[in-house]
């Protein structure tokens, strides 16, 4: 899916963010906006795309059909409405796209240093399990049962062992979400590219280069 971010009344497209997440943070920072997708994935549709250049040129996203029938997703914003102020809600919308993304990639680094196992969508079904117990009274869930069996250990230990290492992730996860939050909520704040970097200079351990990207 390619996803997009337009000004409601033009439906003039303000920027393709990286994915679905970024968009959803940049049009809360900008009044009459909102995202949505093109399902780049048919081949039909990613041809019809593959005629704009996404990067340069000004875009509107439409209903109308071509000459088969078929929706055409996108084409050029008719001249008249290619305004200053769609042009500056453009600039703003790339830049803040840019930032917001790196702040998920940033933070998506630690929230890795939270994840103990190979699959980390083994953490609801964890929490799932320890639910089920009642250590008090020495009643386990069957999960619980067999990870101590496997691993040789009293079914309590199990219980505390996996119960630690849940909530552990839990705290990790909670924080950095938090963080990720706080500052996608000081970027939208901002409208240059200078007050941008700068802010991210005052988070980042590390910043992104964006090469790296």
């Amino acid at each position: 899916m390619l996803t997009l971010f337009k000004n409601v009344v033009e439906d003039a497209v303000l920027a393709f963010p990286v994915n679905t997440s970024t968009a959803v943070h940049v049009s809360a920072g900008i009044l009459n906006t909102f995202n949505t997708t093109i399902p780049v994935e048919l081949a039909l549709v990613k041809n019809k795309i593959s005629a704009f250049n996404l990067t340069t040129d000004l875009l509107q996203l439409t209903n109308e059909k071509d000459d088969e029938g078929n929706v055409k997703y996108l084409r050029h914003l008719p001249e008249h409405l290619v305004t200053e102020e769609i042009k500056s809600k453009r600039a703003l919308a790339k830049l803040r796209s840019k930032y917001i993304y790196y702040q998920e990639v940033y933070y998506r680094k630690y929230l890795n240093r939270s994840i103990y196992t190979p699959n980390h969508t083994i953490l609801p079904y964890l929490l799932h399990e320890l639910d089920q117990c009642d250590s008090a009274s020495g009643t386990y869930s069957d999960g619980i049962k067999e990870y101590s069996q496997i691993l040789g250990i009293p079914e309590k230990d199990a219980y505390d062992e996996l119960t630690i290492l849940t909530e552990s992730a839990a705290i990790v996860k909670m924080r950095y979400f938090a963080w990720y939050i706080k500052n996608v909520s000081e970027l939208n704040k901002l409208y240059t590219e200078e007050d941008m970097s700068e802010y991210s200079k005052s988070i980042w351990y590390n910043i992104i280069d964006e090469q790296e990207l």
